[in-house]
């Protein structure tokens, strides 16, 4: 990592450079992320920087979950004990699924101590309010403690991992990007799995994954629900392997989530250049909603998709989502046979408003 952020508050980076030396042959600046913001209470502030060749991500806004060990009581839990400062009193925490990435239940925590569990130090939660029956260590019966999965674990079927605690008051809600280049990486732009921020006159360009990513990633276990985002005057250039925006959850074997907890996303502005889907999955449009809701898509312009690709690119594709809007964009199209937006059987399309959108050739 070019900047570890962790179990920090509002941070500020301005006019940094993350590139390799000027004249090298070096292929990598750092061989992971270049701005890895976790457990942050008010998420950084980044503004007039440059994130170029690195290994992983430019920029990471997000939280690790904790495995429920145990819960001796409706209201409380003994959970896994990581590096990170979480659960305060006060702070407000969410109880996840891991079959399903759903969120069972939220309460506040009015005590947190370490205590033993079987052969390891744990945290002890105790909370303001039942939560719902919890998949637990204990419940499942399992002989071991499985490992922190760290994106390795494949297999374990989902019904057979615990439930996961989110400490939401530490997910970097507040963040802000501004007027920065993120360019010729083997990964993606931004992973933002937080609240309340807003990423604006950026350029987003010759990425191999996605420009910006926002949901839930359990198999690290990184959460929580993305909410309340403005995307607005961006530039996406090049990106074709997959969704420029991708809005979306995925389980702990990399499989779609259920539900619409993604929610109050504005993607306003924005114009992408050249966006293809080349990689299968299903973040197949140039910006696709794979999870979420109330997501407005407002004055966007949509030049030529990479003319290399066939079928021919989306603009929009949308999944398991309702309460949609696409409206005054600009969509240029390869193929007048191709409708620019593609909504499958399991979106709720009656919720679903396309209009006003200006088509050219």
């Amino acid at each position: 990592l070019a900047f570890q952020a962790n179990d920090c508050d509002g941070l500020i980076f301005d006019r940094c450079t993350i590139s390799t030396p000027p004249g090298s042959e070096r292929l990598y600046s750092a061989n992971a992320d270049g701005i890895h913001a976790k457990s942050n209470r008010t998420g950084p502030r980044v503004e007039n920087c440059r994130f170029e060749c690195h290994g992983d991500d430019s920029m990471t806004v997000v939280q690790s979950a904790q495995a429920v060990y145990e819960a001796p009581s409706p209201t409380e839990l003994i959970v896994e004990l990581d590096q990170y400062q979480l659960f305060l009193p006060g702070n407000r925490v969410a109880l996840i699924a891991q079959d399903t990435g759903a969120t069972r239940g939220e309460a506040r925590v009015v005590d947190v101590s370490v205590v033993r569990y079987r052969d390891r130090n744990a945290r002890k939660l105790t909370l303001d309010r039942p939560l719902p029956r919890s998949v637990s260590v204990e419940s499942l019966d399992l002989s071991d403690i499985p490992p922190a999965p760290a994106g390795r674990d494949r297999t374990t079927p989902l019904a057979r991992r615990p439930d996961l605690v989110a400490d939401l008051e530490l997910v970097g809600a507040g963040f802000q990007v501004r007027n920065n280049v993120f360019a010729n990486h083997r990964a993606g732009g931004m992973r933002i799995y937080s609240r309340d921020g807003v990423v604006e006159n950026n350029r987003f360009e010759n990425l191999s994954g996605h420009g910006l990513q926002l949901g839930m990633e359990l198999a690290w276990p990184e959460v929580h629900h993305a909410s309340r985002i403005t995307i607005r005057g961006n530039r996406f250039v090049n990106l074709s392997n997959t969704a420029n925006i991708w809005i979306g959850t995925r389980l702990g074997d990399y499989s779609q989530g259920q539900g619409t907890a993604n929610n109050d996303v504005a993607i306003e502005g924005n114009t992408f250049t050249g966006y293809g889907a080349r990689l299968p999955g299903p973040a197949s449009g140039c910006i696709t909603v794979s999870n979420g809701q109330n997501v407005r898509i407002r004055g966007n312009t949509f030049t030529a998709p990479d003319p290399t690709q066939n079928p021919v690119p989306r603009a929009v594709r949308l999944d398991v989502c309702r309460d949609i809007t696409i409206e005054d964009n600009t969509v240029v199209r390869r193929d007048p046979l191709v409708d620019p937006v593609a909504v499958t059987p399991r979106a709720d399309r009656a919720s679903v408003r396309v209009r006003n959108n200006k088509y050219t050739r």
